[in-house]
């Protein structure tokens, strides 16, 4: 909403066009007062805009849910991939290649199911960030619903992909193309997700407003997805040859594979660190919005009428 003053006559009715955050229903002549003669939502609610301390409350508590879980999500997959890579640095160190493929393929494959829970944690957690506001379900934006829409459903898409890689490569031994295009296939859908879902945090931070954390939310998504694309093609080949019980030493430089852990755990870090800082504010605009709600109920029998100004 502009920053310029509301054109309201002397009445108190509204003299300028302003659509119903609801239903679009042009508030012009109503009361600041009153309700939208179409779906009764308050008009102090179209005043206020997109600001998330004048939504619906239980909403709100819901994104904060939501960045809670997605902090956890981070965390629970940092961990396991911590404990991934320890594990196979030591099951590798001595390997005698061509005897012990098999076997450090079979333990590759039960690696796997320690990303079945970070997945699901991801799932929730995205899936309660991307719910649609309900007040203004109607009149949202176009492009910051496509921006929502396709945040839900592209990382949706990624976990679902993920949980299939993990049962295939677990419980069937398939060609390393069938792995390796999976995986091609989960990194293009995944980074439409991930972009998408850094967009829409941002956008909710200008929301609350809080343009410190929309700005490092863009560093951070651009840090993630970089890292992404750099660590994809190995991580693809590798899942390829172990699906098939060949395991071959990294072909990167050891200060290469340094830096790029190096780089996911400061990313994975900031991450976390402003997931926690999203659920703090979403939570104080929780607050806010619950105690205008509650004013505004107790505002009802106090508000002036269409009667009272005839």
């Amino acid at each position: 909403m502009s920053d310029a003053p509301l054109q309201i006559d002397a009445a108190g009715r509204l003299q300028q066009d302003l659509p119903c955050v609801r239903c679009g229903y042009n508030l012009r002549g109503q009361f600041q007062y009153g309700n939208c003669p179409e779906c009764e939502t308050r008009v102090k609610r179209s005043l206020s805009g997109s600001l998330l301390r004048v939504a619906a409350p239980w909403w709100v508590s819901g994104l904060a849910t939501g960045m809670l879980i997605i902090a956890v999500w981070v965390s629970v997959m940092m961990l396991c991939q911590s404990i991934e890579l320890l594990l196979f640095d030591r099951l590798t160190e001595n390997m005698v290649p061509g005897i012990d493929d098999a076997a450090i393929a079979s333990v590759y494959r039960k690696t796997q199911l320690m990303r079945i829970i970070p997945a699901f944690l991801g799932f929730f957690g995205v899936w309660q960030l991307t719910a649609a506001d309900p007040i203004a379900i109607n009149t949202t934006p176009r492009e910051r619903q496509t921006v929502r829409l396709l945040a839900r459903y592209a990382m949706a898409g990624t976990f679902a992909l993920l949980l299939l890689q993990v049962c295939v490569t677990f419980l069937y031994a398939l060609t390393s193309e069938w792995i390796a295009g999976l995986q091609l296939v989960m990194l293009i859908v995944g980074t439409v997700g991930l972009f998408m879902l850094f967009e829409y945090a941002r956008r909710l931070a200008l929301r609350l407003p809080n343009h410190q954390l929309a700005r490092q939310t863009r560093l951070v998504m651009f840090g993630v997805i970089i890292l992404w694309y750099l660590t994809a093609p190995v991580a693809i080949g590798h899942a390829a040859l172990a699906a098939i019980g060949i395991i071959q030493p990294l072909t990167i430089s050891p200060h290469w594979g340094i830096s790029i852990a190096i780089a996911g755990l400061l990313f994975g870090t900031w991450a976390i660190v402003l997931a926690v800082w999203y659920r703090h504010d979403f939570n104080q605009a929780a607050i806010a919005s619950e105690k205008t709600w509650d004013a505004d109920r107790a505002d009802i029998s106090q508000r002036p009428t269409q009667h009272d100004h005839a």
